[in-house]
């Protein structure tokens, strides 16, 4: 099962805090089991952005924003994906609202990290449909 990671990003770029945040639900992620994809990953970045960079230079006419270019991509990701985690802050985050929106529009699971103790147990009020499963490894 693939999982794709969504939570606040930011506008204004990679902090290191961002980084960390996302490293460690996919270290967590990749312990369990799963494949995963994680848009802050370095290469992902370097892709896109040399995408949009051609974009621009061959249609000096566009009224795609980088933002919107961004999201575009990661939407992408988001359809070879078997299921979403929603990092507990993705609510201040309208690109990842979005990505909730669409995992839920197109059938996808969605797992919320603030409804999980580290040990993978469920907080009280939780649906069981949000427990990430066990994988074989």
């Amino acid at each position: 099962m693939k999982v794709y990671i969504s939570g606040k990003i930011g506008e204004d770029g990679l902090t290191d805090a961002t980084l960390e945040k996302f490293n460690k639900a996919e270290a967590m992620l990749k312990a369990r089991g799963f494949e995963t994809f994680n848009p802050t990953n370095g290469r992902h970045q370097q892709i896109v952005n040399a995408a949009y960079g051609r974009l621009v230079a061959n249609d000096w006419n566009t009224r795609m924003s980088h933002y919107e270019f961004m999201l575009m991509k990661d939407l992408r990701q988001l359809v070879v994906c078997d299921a979403i985690y929603m990092l507990p802050d993705f609510l201040d985050s309208k690109g990842a609202k979005a990505e909730h929106a669409f995992a839920i529009a197109t059938g996808k699971q969605v797992y919320y990290a603030d409804e999980l103790y580290h040990d993978g147990t469920l907080r009280a009020k939780s649906y069981e449909k949000n427990r990430l499963p066990e994988v074989a490894p």
